[in-house]
């Protein structure tokens, strides 16, 4: 370091919290011994000012987080960050009928040199800008295939090693990598969306001779890659002129068969990319049985190929970024979980946990072991369910809420069962369609994006609007009468139908387990989000006392103190 990172605290009048005093101290004591570090920081602690304090001290930094949100957060934190989004988040500053991912550029080269040199492109601009800043702020998923992937790469690798590389909301990290490297291949679909000619093609239960098909399927892939590319250029008519003013010209119409071809584009570079990664990661068929699974399912002749472990993913897109690493997050389960995951050795990481500022009287958890969850019972749970749902909706009448009820098949049947009282409260993604079916309407009917759904939460709704979704566990900022209850309706497991998970479940049952108190401990936090909010949770799942005696030695204090079984 630099500076001790409490100078950025006194450079911008800012008065460190205990919790962030005791972070500070114990990494600044630290720096020298260790190269990773991990804070395991409940909300409220404020980790937004303790990572630009300790980028600040170190110079240069790579700060990644995975929402727009947050890193406008970082952005009206510290001055010096600079955001970086997607090409997609910016306009075509020569003709904005496109966006950049999509502009005519692609078809012209001279014209992609020009804007650069000229400095007429936003995305362009705005990258220069953020590799040239002290700390510059991304989505990680962009960075992965920024500086990885083909086709949504770009040309140059400017992304040079810093000193210190961030990871806010780090216990996704996992999750992106894996996302980014698995991939599902069907040969029948390949060649009925892309004309990729592999549809002949049949995997078996020999390996070796799916990994064989592999290397021909990416090669047929590649080929069509660089058809659709010339076929890109063939869409923008040649006009006389300059580059520019032949850019300007096009029409609205033109643009749109562009986005339609740049959508193939980008659906046949997530088929050709995994694969790149997957051949690039090992040098021999003997190193990628190690690490990865290759799940052959004959009902529909696919191949799923999935990263069994984040490590060497991370040894291979990651860790060339930077000399230290910091890792952030209120919920990252425990230090041998997480460095497990990543490779981490746990010599070499210094794991940092503090209290909440939030007093848990403010926020209890009341568990109410009513509903049996499982499988087996599921059928005669679903009978029982609407009246413990409506005794808590009447307890919290005229008030917001949210209701986590892990899956859309039970966000469906809820929506149903409840009475007309109470489903008129409900806010879901499926709600206009099971509206429709029960009315016996045709036609056609919307689902709902998160974002729709939070803003007619926001407006409110007769007797106090309540959110009902799987997928809001986490990401999501409740604040004060945004939600004065919550309900956890089941124990989150992840899907042992996927083959990477159920395999890991076998291999270590404790990343299992990791996992779904990872998602409860992320859940519970979506209500209460600054030391003067207030909220209560309840837990219904009747399995619940038994996991949490069970794993309760490994959960934060600050939450067990919230607990009421």
């Amino acid at each position: 370091m630099k500076s001790h990172p409490l100078e950025f605290f006194k450079k911008h009048d800012l008065n460190a919290r205990a919790e962030q005093q005791h972070v500070i101290d114990m990494l600044h004591e630290n720096w020298d011994k260790y190269d990773y570090f991990v804070g395991n920081l409940p909300t409220g602690v404020g980790k937004t000012f303790i990572a630009c304090s300790v980028a600040d001290s170190n110079q240069t930094a790579y700060l990644l987080t995975s929402t727009l949100q947050l890193q406008a957060q970082y952005e009206t934190s510290w001055g010096e960050v600079v955001n970086l989004k997607g090409r997609g988040n910016y306009k075509c500053n020569i003709n904005p009928e496109f966006t950049v991912d999509s502009a005519p550029c692609f078809a012209s080269p001279e014209l992609l040199k020009e804007c650069i040199r000229d400095k007429a492109c936003a995305y362009y601009n705005q990258k220069n800008k953020a590799l040239a800043a002290r700390a510059m702020i991304t989505n990680p998923v962009y960075l992965l295939y920024s500086k990885h992937c083909g086709f949504a790469s770009d040309d140059d690798d400017p992304w040079v090693k810093r000193k210190l590389l961030v990871v806010d909301e780090a216990h996704n990290l996992e999750n992106h990598l894996v996302s980014f490297a698995q991939s599902k291949i069907e040969p029948a679909k390949l060649q009925e969306e892309h004309g990729a000619r592999v549809g002949h093609l049949r995997f078996s239960t020999d390996m070796a001779k799916n990994y064989e098909l592999l290397k021909q399927i990416r090669d047929v892939l590649m080929a069509r890659a660089v058809e659709y590319e010339e076929k890109l250029e063939e869409e923008f008519p040649k006009t006389g002129g300059g580059t520019k003013s032949w850019a300007r010209g096009l029409s609205a119409k033109v643009a749109e068969k562009v986005r339609k071809l740049q959508v193939k584009m980008y659906a046949l570079d997530k088929s050709i990319q995994p694969l790149n990664i997957f051949f690039n990661t090992h040098e021999s068929y003997e190193q990628m049985n190690e690490q990865w699974l290759m799940h052959y399912d004959d009902s529909d002749n696919t191949l799923q190929l999935s990263p069994m472990y984040g490590n060497f993913l991370f040894d291979y897109y990651i860790k060339p970024l930077a000399d230290k690493f910091m890792f952030l997050s209120a919920t990252l389960g425990t230090k041998s979980e997480f460095c497990a995951e990543l490779g981490i050795p746990d010599e070499e990481c210094l794991f940092i946990e503090t209290d909440t500022p939030f007093p848990p009287e403010k926020s209890p958890v009341i568990v109410l072991p009513t509903l049996k969850m499982g499988m087996k019972d599921l059928d005669a749970t679903l009978k029982d369910m609407p009246d413990v749902l409506q005794r808590i909706l009447d307890v919290h009448e005229g008030e917001r809420g949210i209701i986590h009820c892990a899956t859309y098949r039970l966000q469906e049947e809820i929506f149903r069962r409840l009475g007309p009282k109470y489903q008129a409260r409900l806010v879901c993604r499926d709600m206009e369609v099971i509206k429709h079916a029960q009315s016996g309407k045709a036609g056609f009917a919307k689902r709902l994006s998160n974002e729709e759904l939070l803003r007619m939460h926001g407006e409110n709704r007769p007797g106090g609007s309540v959110l009902l979704s799987p997928s809001m566990m986490e990401g999501v900022d409740l604040y004060d009468d945004l939600s004065a209850f919550q309900i956890i309706l089941k124990m989150p497991w992840p899907s042992l139908g996927d083959p990477r998970i159920n395999k890991k479940s076998k291999l270590n049952p404790d990343w299992y387990t990791n996992k779904v108190w990872v998602h409860i401990l992320q859940a519970a936090g979506r209500s209460t989000r600054h030391a003067e909010d207030e909220s209560v949770t309840y837990v219904l799942d009747a399995s619940f006392p038994w996991f949490y005696s069970k794993w309760k030695h490994n959960l934060p204090e600050w939450f067990k103190r919230r607990v009421h079984v």
